[in-house]
């Protein structure tokens, strides 16, 4: 087997600014009391700056005048950790968290599908850059070796049990899982590297560490299996975006926004699934939350159209207050079928009958684009109802009539002189609505006028005279 590790060391910055358009302002997040606030991570700007990892905020902020300052938020972290791994199910069935918000998971199995190792590294170097995280990735025999290669740095492989022993040799203590006890005592002794502590007689060590260390290190070694507990994603999507400050207009929210909306595809594609609505909420300083639902007319998880469909919502969408906080929720996962064109290549719907409609109700609105359907009503005038397009059907539906109707049919029926009338067929009675007010009792036969157009005429049964035209054939 080969495991694959991912080692976040950044995470509290890059969800920092994930939400940041600026690429200029310095931004810090800080962890510790209140009193004494230390530098947790600091972006790029912040850094140019002179600001750097452990330094008192009293400082950065002397350095930085308008520096952005936010608090490590671990729950966020986590939230983001377990997004990341069900993303990753795209690339494998067997992922697994672990300590400090890294992430393993099984690429052995996967080797042929994806047709190669680098192709794998590929497509999650891939998945890091769409949800902006920076990582670290190792690949190791065993899954603590994978997690002690990505800490040592990115790109570390140990592809066999032979190297991974020589891995060990490099491996400073300080990257390991050891506890800070069985680190002070082994660097006293002398040892200085993993490859070093592993090397001592296991007697002796094992009177030096505890059951859990020893543990540890014969799992890192493979001595022992490393049994884990597999990620099982969640049936839903939600994800949420706290702005690292308000934003006050449509413009400015197109960012974070694109930055949820990749959230999602990433996950819909790992699920294999798609979606037919959801709603983005909006937190506000001043006011309540408003929220902006999104319904599609069919199953969508394509990252560019759910783009323009939110994009031409945000253009009728008015936002009460500054927002702070962004969430997206997808509460019904769907199966996803994309349109085949042929036996070897997916069609391109971008222009698409569906997306088109998709596109007009957002920009002219949700009752702007209607359809036609038909209804258990005999009556021509109710036989059909007209609906916003996506709904579904009034009812009971009638089978289809094997008598012929007009393609054209009046709104209101207009008499008609007799004489210029040739009956071509008929009469078909239709006799209803007794029950509603809207008594309807007619017969009705084809004609042909003297320019010899195919119409549709009634007249009422017992009567004599009284012609209407009601419809015309194409």
């Amino acid at each position: 087997m080969l495991w694959l590790a991912l080692h976040l060391p950044r995470l509290s910055m890059d969800l920092a600014i994930r939400g940041q358009a600026d690429p200029d302002q310095a931004i810090v997040v800080t962890e510790g009391p209140v009193q004494r606030r230390l530098i947790h991570d600091a972006n790029a700007p912040a850094r140019t700056a002179g600001i750097r990892t452990g330094m008192g905020l009293a400082a950065a902020q002397a350095l930085v005048a308008e520096l952005q300052v936010l608090p490590r938020r671990l729950d966020q972290e986590q939230q983001a950790q377990q997004h990341l791994a069900a993303c990753l199910y795209r690339i494998s069935a067997e992922v697994c968290l672990s300590t400090d918000h890294g992430i393993v998971l099984e690429a052995w199995a996967s080797r042929r599908l994806f047709g190669g190792g680098n192709q794998i590294l590929a497509e999650v170097r891939q998945l890091l850059a769409e949800l902006g995280y920076s990582g670290q990735i190792g690949l190791a025999p065993t899954p603590a070796g994978a997690e002690l290669a990505a800490r040592l740095g990115d790109g570390v492989h140990a592809l066999s049990r032979h190297a991974l022993w020589r891995l060990f040799d490099q491996a400073p203590l300080t990257i390991s899982a050891l506890s800070a006890a069985a680190q002070q005592l082994l660097d006293g002794s002398g040892a200085r590297s993993l490859g070093a502590v592993l090397k001592l007689p296991r007697d002796a060590l094992a009177r030096r560490i505890s059951a859990d260390d020893l543990n540890y290190l014969d799992r890192l070694s493979g001595q022992c299996a490393d049994q884990r507990r597999l990620y099982q994603p969640p049936a839903q999507f939600a994800r949420r975006l706290e702005l690292p400050a308000p934003l006050y207009t449509i413009e400015q929210m197109r960012f974070p926004i694109r930055r949820l909306l990749g959230d999602l595809h990433a996950f819909l594609l790992a699920r294999d699934a798609g979606v037919q609505s959801f709603h983005i909420r909006f937190a506000h300083e001043d006011a309540p939350a408003s929220q902006l639902h999104i319904g599609l007319l069919q199953v969508e998880r394509e990252r560019q159209a759910l783009l323009d469909l939110v994009e031409e919502r945000l253009g009728r969408f008015q936002l009460p207050a500054a927002v702070t906080e962004l969430d997206l929720c997808a509460a019904q996962l769907l199966p996803y079928q994309p349109e085949q064109a042929d036996l070897l290549q997916t069609a391109h719907t971008q222009d698409s009958p569906e997306r088109l409609l998709e596109r007009l109700r957002a920009r002219l609105g949700e009752d702007a684009i209607q359809s036609l359907h038909r209804q258990a009503d005999h009556r021509p005038e109710r036989a059909q109802a007209a609906l916003p397009a996506g709904s579904p059907p009034p009812g009971k539906i009638l089978p289809m009539l094997a008598v012929r109707r007009p393609n054209w049919l009046l709104a209101t029926p207009q008499p008609v002189d007799a004489s210029d009338l040739r009956l071509l067929s008929g009469p078909e009675r239709i006799e209803s609505g007794w029950w509603d007010g809207f008594d309807c009792r007619r017969d009705y036969y084809v004609a042909e006028d003297h320019h010899l157009r195919r119409l549709w005429v009634f007249r009422t049964p017992g009567q004599q005279g009284g012609w209407y035209l009601h419809g015309v054939f194409g």
